[in-house]
């Protein structure tokens, strides 16, 4: 499998997509995110961990995706923690394409943060959110346009408790 570095959109210098059947995974890292904050006309800025086998994404997922749908204000990043190399990958997107119709961009966090990819969304979250240590799936991380961290949820709360933060963070 070919694994393809470019420049997302001509916006990131450093920012890199894998390719695979025409489907692209943006690798993350710190200033990579923070240059998409930057870039963005939009005032919130929303990341979802998430994975179609995952039961409690599976119950966020449609609320989270109504959000998205209904808010011009909010820009959207979910966020696959799959080896990039896997088939894995190839079913999180398609599952984001069929069920929702999201055409959108989809993100991963870059390897270099982590020996493995779970070790590289763990390490991704903890420098988005340091003071954030829950690492499960299913988690939101809500940044306003100025880069400020205004939400941070875990995996221990049910979908109906981070709707409710997602709602009240989006409101302020």
């Amino acid at each position: 499998m070919i694994i393809l570095a470019f420049v997302l959109l001509g916006l990131l210098s450093n920012a890199q997509s894998t390719s695979e059947k025409s489907l692209d995974i943006y690798l993350l890292n710190r200033t990579d995110f923070k240059k998409l904050i930057a870039q963005s006309d939009k005032k919130y800025h929303l990341i979802y961990s998430f994975g179609y086998w995952c039961k409690p994404c599976l119950e966020s997922m449609p609320k989270v995706m109504d959000i998205v749908n209904e808010r011009d204000d909010l820009a959207f990043y979910p966020l696959i923690v799959e080896k990039l190399d896997s088939d894995e990958v190839t079913k999180n997107v398609a599952f984001l394409k069929q069920k929702y119709g999201y055409i959108g961009n989809v993100y991963s966090a870059d390897p270099a943060l982590g020996k493995n990819p779970r070790y590289a969304y763990h390490a991704f979250v903890e420098i988005l959110a340091p003071e954030h240590k829950e690492y499960g799936m299913s988690l939101i991380l809500l940044f306003h346009q100025n880069g400020n961290l205004l939400l941070a949820t875990t995996y221990n709360q049910t979908s109906g408790e981070k709707m409710e933060l997602l709602k009240l963070a989006l409101s302020k």
